[in-house]
């Protein structure tokens, strides 16, 4: 993760079905329009984080590659009483700040939790969501945001409880604010198409996106596809990623079954700006926007690209920024090469030894032996050593 990291539920899943019966769903407000002057960024802005040595001046040389800006972070009491985090000891964001971001043709959101951010209990009263949802709401009046990014990390309890909590904070927000928008980053694992179960660190935000209402009502989803492992942290697994959750997959736990499809117009891959930005997983940003053009090319479009962050990509003289505004475009097919000249027949070959057959199994009640057999034996593989076994 980073110093404060952003990695919650997510924002993608379409519906959930529980014993049988589909949940209405509420309206995104996200627009479905084809992406231009290059690649559509979005980008956190952590004032009180190492990356940011000055938030005054990084505002004021903020690249205009940035379409989106998310304020990190505002935190909650156990009441649901929302706290303000994003400032320093010398600095303070300002309505006017906001404001001139904002005159950028820019959407500025607030960010919820964070990596220090407190404990989201999934047995809370109702009067909490009430609280939060009424203290979130002041503060985006206050300083004029354009809406909410959900970063909750740290939860306690029942997943399905969460997300019944979070939703009902979702809701009162958009019953006060229809075209309030929504985003959500959660760590790549937490939704994820090839493990077909809820577990530890594995789709177990799903629940929380999936609850009545939450995915309709999030106009972004934002996986951050970094702090894995190497065999994950490529573009060529975010292309298949992404078709996945383009495709849509189901899971089951608890009796209930949730259906994740996130589309593309829905969809922002999450790298980090520089090296700095996380501890494993960056990628070239000119290798990221290849990759959303090489997706484009094969017919999924998607909302753009998130980065953590704005104050890294700064202090690198903003390569992150220029890379996406510069867009790219998918390699070309090399040409097909000329047929080979025929050749006489070969002789017969004598029947190879019989090769020993590699088995893989589980090792954690996080995976099951046929999910190790399906990953491990992939090229490229996808086995973590702390999930499965081979011999």
């Amino acid at each position: 993760m980073m110093w404060r990291s952003r990695g919650l539920a997510l924002v993608g899943c379409i519906s959930i079905t529980t014993a049988g019966s589909a949940t209405p769903l509420i309206q995104s407000t996200a627009p479905e329009g084809t992406m231009v002057h290059g690649i559509p960024l979005t980008g956190y802005f952590c004032p009180s984080c190492p990356s940011v040595t000055d938030p005054a001046a990084l505002l004021n040389e903020l690249h205009p590659a940035y379409t989106t800006v998310i304020i990190a972070f505002a935190g909650f009491d156990a009441s649901g009483n929302a706290t303000i985090e994003f400032n320093t000891a010398s600095w303070a964001l300002s309505p006017s700040d906001v404001a001139k971001l904002k005159a950028g043709n820019r959407t500025v959101l607030l960010s919820v939790g964070g990596g220090d951010g407190a404990v989201l209990s999934c047995n809370a009263p109702s009067a909490f969501a009430t609280t939060l949802a009424a203290s979130l709401f002041n503060l985006v009046q206050r300083y004029g945001f354009d809406g909410i990014d959900w970063d909750i990390e740290h939860r306690t309890g029942d997943m399905v409880a969460c997300g019944k909590v979070i939703n009902t904070v979702i809701a009162d927000l958009k019953l006060r604010m229809p075209t309030m928008q929504m985003s959500i980053a959660p760590q790549m694992t937490n939704v994820d198409p090839e493990v077909g179960m809820i577990s530890s660190g594995f789709n177990e935000l799903v629940p929380v996106v999936c609850a009545e209402g939450s995915l309709a009502a999030l106009d972004f989803v934002q996986p951050q596809m970094y702090n894995t492992w190497s065999a994950v942290e490529t573009t060529a697994y975010a292309q298949r990623y992404a078709h996945e959750l383009a495709a849509g997959f189901n899971l089951t736990s608890g009796g209930s079954t949730f259906h994740v499809t996130i589309p593309g117009r829905q969809l922002r891959l999450g790298y980090p700006s520089t090296p700095k930005g996380a501890g494993s997983g960056y990628i070239a940003p000119t290798e990221v926007a290849a990759m959303v053009a090489n997706l484009s090319a094969h017919g999924l479009q998607i909302a753009g690209v998130m980065t953590w962050s704005i104050g890294w990509d700064q202090q690198a003289g903003w390569p992150f920024a220029i890379a996406m505004a510069a867009g790219a475009t998918p390699a070309p097919m090399p040409p097909r090469p000329p047929p080979p000249p025929p050749s006489p027949p070969a002789p017969p070959a004598p029947p190879a030894p019989p090769r020993p057959t590699q088995h893989c199994h589980s090792i954690s009640p996080s995976a099951t032996d046929a999910w190790c057999e399906a990953n491990c034996l992939h090229t490229p593989p996808n086995c973590p050593a702390t999930l499965c076994k081979c011999s």
